[in-house]
């Protein structure tokens, strides 16, 4: 790993007289080489309790003629290579600091890439590449390498992410449940076909989004492609939760805002690879645990623990009364921002 650079974005009561959002004076100054530059991002508040993280390791198996040679990642959409769009979002967000997960071949291609972009647009940013070289390293054990490196919660976007979302409004989400996970979701786009109509490709997998309607917790999440015959719910979410909406018209943007608290969650399960598939699903899973005979003192850390005998004294108490003890929004709470713009 080799820190590249540091993004250190102008504040609103920085702009100059007269200035209507386009060149201020702020400094970029790419570690190592280069000279400092000036501009000043679009005006968006800043979100200093998050650390992003670019997922651009991908190999973009799907489309093995276009990925063959050349990253996922820089494939280019309206000219630009994706990357690029996931970097201006954040940017224009006034991140001081942003990781980028990249494969070793990869590296060099992006970097220079990136590096020059940020010149030309003068932006000051701090990039820092983490370098993956088990090409089979799926996302969640990609984040377990940014983890130790990191203090605050952590925002993980795809590096082919295209939105016009407001992350404080997702960030406000997250606040103000205090939850350990909240996820951008956003309408699922349909091309019109020539009668006007709009007609679901069948070869696109759906994602399955249970929410509760009084708060947009999630409470059921998979894809399509991993339901076999029928979807289950646990006795005890029903119990807690007796109202669910499933969404199928709605789809993962691959935008996480993770808490510290959730991250514990790559610690304890050490054979968790795929954040999508696996991590995501499990936490919303861990919500609701039933644990019998245990006190009414109930940590995020218990609740992810492997440990069946968690029983502390014996207690009559009826179940639904665990229920409220374990989803209390200071435990376990998954939450999805629902966004009316598509997402690309």
């Amino acid at each position: 790993m080799s820190p590249t650079q540091v993004i250190s974005p102008v504040m609103d009561d920085e702009r100059s007289d007269g200035e209507e959002g386009g060149i201020s004076d702020q400094i970029i100054t790419p570690t190592g080489t280069g000279t400092p530059h000036s501009h000043r991002p679009r005006n968006r508040r800043r979100c200093p309790e998050l650390t992003p993280v670019v997922m651009a390791a991908g190999c973009g198996s799907q489309m093995f003629e276009l990925t063959n040679k050349t990253p996922k990642c820089m494939i280019p959409v309206a000219n630009t290579p994706m990357i690029w769009f996931s970097l201006r979002f954040l940017i224009n967000h006034k991140f001081e600091e942003i990781y980028i997960v990249v494969r070793e071949e990869h590296k060099s291609v992006i970097e220079n890439y990136v590096t020059s972009e940020l010149r030309r647009h003068n932006y000051d940013v701090n990039i820092e590449y983490v370098v993956i070289a088990n090409e089979d390293m799926g996302t969640a054990e990609s984040l377990r390498l940014v983890v130790p490196n990191t203090r605050s919660d952590l925002l993980v976007i795809s590096s082919d992410l295209v939105t016009n979302v407001s992350l404080n409004d997702i960030a406000d989400v997250h606040r103000a449940n205090n939850a350990a996970l909240t996820i951008l979701i956003s309408p699922r786009y349909y091309a019109p076909t020539p009668d006007g109509k709009k007609k679901r490709n069948k070869k696109d997998d759906r994602d399955f989004i249970g929410l509760n309607p009084a708060d947009n917790r999630i409470l059921f999440i998979t894809n399509e492609k991993d339901i076999e015959e029928e979807i289950c719910l646990k006795r005890g979410q029903l119990a807690r939760f007796p109202h669910m909406r499933l969404y199928t018209d709605y789809l993962d943007s691959h935008l996480y805002i993770v808490s510290r608290s959730g991250l514990d969650i790559l610690k304890t399960y050490d054979d968790i690879s795929m954040m999508r598939c696996e991590m995501v699903p499990l936490m919303v899973r861990k919500q609701i645990k039933q644990i019998v005979n245990t006190d009414s003192s109930v940590h995020t850390s218990r609740l992810y623990s492997k440990n069946k005998n968690l029983s502390v004294e014996e207690d009559s108490r009826n179940p639904d009364e665990y229920f409220e003890i374990l989803t209390e929004p200071e435990s376990v709470g998954c939450y999805a921002y629902k966004s009316e713009e598509f997402t690309v």
